[in-house]
């Protein structure tokens, strides 16, 4: 009898594990599906907006030959890509700055 209580044991313990996780999941994707919505909100859109207004300035920074406004620049641009819901990439693609990104990588003094 022993042997048999502690497999069904368990069994009823692995089900047990198996169905919090699904749960967790679920409530993963329905906590996700109600952000969603939210984020479209004309709050943060004219906040995109904003930030994307500046985008030319940030590009000419990049571009530029300072190294301090270079910095800021990118440093701008990394937190503009680093929004957690639907960051601009194509937008920051687009402008053209990533060749820059790529070459700033080169650089030894930053």
């Amino acid at each position: 009898f022993t042997l048999e209580d502690a497999r069904r044991k368990r069994e009823e313990n692995s089900v047990r594990i198996r169905k919090n996780k699904r749960e967790e999941s679920l409530a993963k994707r329905r906590n996700i599906n109600r952000t969603v919505p939210s984020r479209n909100s004309e709050g943060d859109d004219s906040s995109m907006s904003k930030k994307l207004h500046k985008l030319p300035d940030l590009v000419a920074a990049v571009q530029s030959q300072d190294p301090a406004m270079q910095l800021d620049a990118t440093t701008k641009f990394r937190k503009l890509l680093s929004i957690e819901r639907n960051p601009p990439i194509k937008e920051v693609i687009t402008a053209g700055v990533v060749p820059r990104f790529v070459q700033f990588l080169t650089f030894h003094d930053h």
